[in-house]
């Protein structure tokens, strides 16, 4: 049960700023409306086409598939499309493939929004503005971005929203995002203790009430004594009195059954052990391996997890099959088999710890 309120927690606090950003969005008021009496077509056709863009040398009429009418304005550098759809359903999903076609061309110098896409033109380095308002899809492109915007504002077209907000200036015109991005690094520095905190109550394994906790040099004296077992794996002590709990790696026997079993991550287990509060303190890190003719070789940490079931862990099962001699004649047997689980090294430390009358306490970071 606590697992499960961990997890709730979690990706409540992620979806919270997400569903901020979705409802912010949804409620901003668009910056420009659409002045309607310029949009009447007949025929296929813009009635005021003419009177539109009067700057361009070239105006042309066009279909585009599913839509009223389409319009092409074309004057040097400076081009122009216009295409009105029957409602704004038709021209929300229009939008989506018309939006899908730029970015595609365009390469990484782009962003968007479901609603608008503005993008630097790497061939022809011009710039180029795209967006859906109500029933209306029109694509701006010129030499620079204070064009584009003259020629949007100049048609006529449209006209400032006169119910646009903070969230218009937000959300439409990218104002004030350094202002998000603060918030949101301040959100996460904010959650990060506390995620850490709830992470470690749901995964905290308590020792028996009749166990007294032993002191730390006794705890750690049980725990170095895996060592002497023959078990894939150790416990190393650093220089700062952290424990790390690895695979014998160097160990031919076990890193050749890593090596044909083809294992590319392993883990360590960080402790860090306090005698004041009878808990040990345990970081779950996995690290990626590379092979060598010698064997395996550790590589760099990647990946951190911080409670026991968010970290589901990593099995691997190794079988070998060959000829063996047995009641005095050949036999085609197993010959070997070994599990590799993350488990294989967590429970008997924890069962150590916990039989020591210590808590194992899972957390994000020492």
């Amino acid at each position: 049960m606590k697992v499960i309120l961990a997890f709730a927690y979690f990706f409540f606090s992620v979806l919270v700023i997400i569903g901020l950003g979705w409802l912010g969005y949804t409620l901003a008021p668009q910056d420009f409306i659409l002045n309607r009496n310029l949009l009447s077509a007949e025929h296929g056709k813009l009635k005021h086409a003419e009177s539109l863009f009067p700057e361009f040398d070239t105006i042309v009429s066009f279909q585009y598939p599913e839509s009223v009418a389409g319009l092409y304005a074309h004057k040097q550098k400076h081009k122009l499309w216009l295409i009105v759809f029957p409602d704004e359903r038709s021209a929300r999903d229009a939008f989506k493939n018309y939006s899908g076609s730029l970015s595609e061309k365009m390469g990484p110098r782009q962003s968007s929004t479901p609603n608008m896409i503005s993008y630097r033109n790497p061939d022809s380095n011009v710039y180029g503005h795209a967006r859906r308002i109500n029933e209306l899809i029109l694509h701006v492109e010129a030499e620079s971005k204070p064009a584009v915007k003259q020629i949007i504002q100049q048609s006529g077209l449209l006209i400032p929203n006169p119910e646009a907000n903070i969230l218009t200036e937000i959300f439409y015109k990218g104002r004030y995002l350094w202002y998000i991005v603060i918030f949101i690094f301040l959100y996460a520095a904010i959650q990060l203790p506390v995620w850490n905190r709830i992470g470690s109550w749901a995964a905290t394994i308590h020792p028996s009430s009749s166990t007294p906790p032993v002191r730390e040099y006794e705890l750690k004296q049980r725990l170095l004594a895996i060592n002497n077992l023959d078990v894939p794996f150790m416990i190393r002590e650093k220089k700062n009195g952290r424990l790390d709990v690895v695979w014998r790696l160097a160990d031919a026997k076990w890193a050749g059954l890593m090596t044909m079993n083809k294992i590319d991550v392993i883990q360590i287990i960080r402790l860090r052990l306090s005698e004041k509060e009878s808990a040990c303190y345990a970081v779950d890190i996995t690290r990626s391996v590379s092979y060598s003719a010698g064997g395996l070789k550790s590589v760099f940490s990647f990946r951190y997890s911080f409670f026991r079931g968010i970290n589901f862990g990593r099995w691997d099962y190794e079988k070998q099959f060959g000829l063996i001699f047995s009641n005095g004649e050949l036999q085609l047997n197993e010959a070997y088999s070994y599990q590799f689980s993350t488990d294989e090294m967590k429970k008997p430390v924890v069962d150590i710890v916990t039989g020591s009358g210590w808590k194992y306490k899972p957390v994000m970071f020492l």
